[in-house]
């Protein structure tokens, strides 16, 4: 087996990402077609998880703040019409 750098190429990452809906959990399936032993598949799954949980969690952050400063400018204008 060729020796594994921690430094993941463009190619591994989209063959992660393109086996995800397929394979989920399973990665002894990963292990088949990318060179990486289990334990690097696995942490970089739950790290990409976590990373789109955050992304998920600001968007909806920003979503909020979005409708909260709509919201305030309706009133403001509202107020200033009376």
């Amino acid at each position: 087996m060729p020796k594994v750098h921690n430094k993941w190429t463009d190619e591994e990452i989209q063959l992660v990402f393109k086996y995800l809906p397929a394979f989920g959990k399973n990665f002894e399936m990963y292990t088949r077609v990318i060179n990486r032993p289990k334990n690097l598949i696995k942490s970089f799954y739950y790290n990409h998880l976590q990373r789109m949980r955050s992304t998920e969690q600001r968007n909806a952050e920003a979503q909020d703040i979005a409708f909260l400063s709509t919201s305030l400018a309706k009133l403001m204008h509202l107020v200033s019409a009376e």
